[in-house]
């Protein structure tokens, strides 16, 4: 579509092919190659760039300085959980990015930088100590997700919920994948123990 100021002024070009990317495929561009590298986390799609000549990693959502990704929650088709678990993928993901000998990172969100391997450290180790807290929820007793919600985030705003529910889960499903916890279906509700 085109978009105007006036007669004249042109905003937008039209798009001339729209086609899935996938993992491997190299791209160019007038002053750089690319490759798509596919980074599942933030969300089942996630693509990033990758231009080894020049070590910049062109990192979409996967890699921010200073915030961590939302491992939002995504349901199947027909409402199933477990669908996408986007932690459990994003730190597969990251790992790869870990040992690419990158030298700048360009992210979807704020100013380009470099030290990748520092803020990947740094990241994994907050989703360390968020696993912590929740280990030491569920010392207590088996609890829901939302439970595990409220003990994380006890201040959250109403119209952050699904961003923090997003977080208990994920987390939640990075500890049973790694057979921290156990998932177990009471009174129509999931309840996680260790």
């Amino acid at each position: 579509m085109l978009a105007t100021i006036g007669e004249s002024h042109l905003l937008a070009r039209r798009v001339r092919e729209v086609r899935a990317l996938g993992e491997g495929e190299r791209l160019h561009f007038r002053h750089f190659d690319a490759d798509v590298l596919h980074m599942p986390g933030h969300t089942p799609g996630l693509l990033c760039l990758w231009d080894p000549a020049h070590g910049v990693l062109l990192a979409d959502d996967h890699l921010l300085e200073k915030i961590s990704p939302n491992p939002l929650i995504e349901l199947g088709p027909e409402g199933e959980d477990g669908f996408f678990r986007p932690l459990v993928a994003y730190l597969a993901s990251i790992a790869r990015v870990r040992e690419l000998p990158v030298d700048l990172v360009l992210p979807g969100h704020g100013p380009p930088f470099g030290r990748h391997r520092e803020v990947i450290d740094a990241l994994l180790g907050f989703y360390g100590k968020r696993r912590e807290r929740i280990r030491e929820m569920l010392a207590d007793a088996p609890r829901t997700a939302w439970e595990v919600t409220q003990g994380l985030f006890p201040h959250a705003r109403p119209g952050d919920a699904f961003l923090a529910v997003s977080e208990a889960i994920a987390n939640l499903e990075v500890m049973e994948a790694e057979g921290e916890v156990v998932r177990e279906q009471d009174d129509g509700a999931y309840r996680f123990r260790l």
